[in-house]
């Protein structure tokens, strides 16, 4: 996974240039704990987080930022998986800790509301496989799935849109097997258009063996 990019940060002149009302929003936000998670911010604290470039979603739309439920459910005892998790579910060798750990992530706020919670449509080590990617398939303009000779899955996600740089880079991650990709597959079809739909072609080790129409 690429390292997360970091806010461009605003300017005085953008603040400035807010208008009254507009800045009032982020005043009350700061005031009532929607705008950051932390209540009872100063304005100076309220400018200099609007000045530090993070999200202002919430402030301008009067509700609760992804965010503050993060730190609510961190607050609440969820937590997110290991990085040691993650790679062991990649490499299909869980252990039984890091398995309850998937388990309790599921069920936690933090877990990404587009994923799956039924456990019968997708795995724990899948679901948070996938969650681990950041990125909502409504933002996947295509994917591909790569069967390697270990029978592990490479799957690839290309991200739609561009930046400065031309396409954003492409994301992969590794599902453990087979099962796990057809999981991911039959995912995909279900959400009916808000994400890329896929193709089965063939099964060949080292080849594509599904990807999506757009790929």
């Amino acid at each position: 996974m690429p390292p997360a990019k970091k806010p461009t940060r605003r300017t005085e002149a953008q603040w400035e240039a807010l208008s009254p009302a507009q800045r009032q929003r982020y005043v009350s936000a700061g005031r009532t704990g929607t705008l950051n998670g932390r209540k009872n911010l100063t304005e100076a604290q309220v400018k200099r987080y609007y000045l530090s470039g993070k999200s202002l979603t919430a402030a301008r739309r009067g509700r609760q930022s992804k965010e503050v439920a993060q730190q609510r459910a961190r607050k609440s005892g969820a937590k997110k998986p290991t990085r040691a998790a993650i790679e062991a579910a990649q490499a299909g060798e869980l252990t039984t800790a890091q398995d309850e750990l998937l388990r309790d992530f599921r069920q936690s706020a933090l877990f990404p509301s587009w994923l799956p919670k039924d456990r019968d449509l997708m795995g724990d080590d899948v679901a948070a496989i996938l969650a681990d990617l950041n990125v909502d398939p409504a933002r996947w303009e295509s994917v591909q799935f790569v069967l390697n000779p270990d029978g592990t899955v490479t799957m690839k996600v290309q991200r739609r849109g561009a930046n400065q740089y031309g396409k954003p880079r492409l994301l992969e991650v590794t599902l453990p097997d087979f099962d796990a990709a057809v999981e991911t597959r039959d995912w995909l079809r279900r959400r009916q258009g808000k994400g890329p739909q896929v193709e089965w072609n063939d099964d060949k080790v080292g080849s594509d063996f599904f990807r999506s129409k757009a790929a």
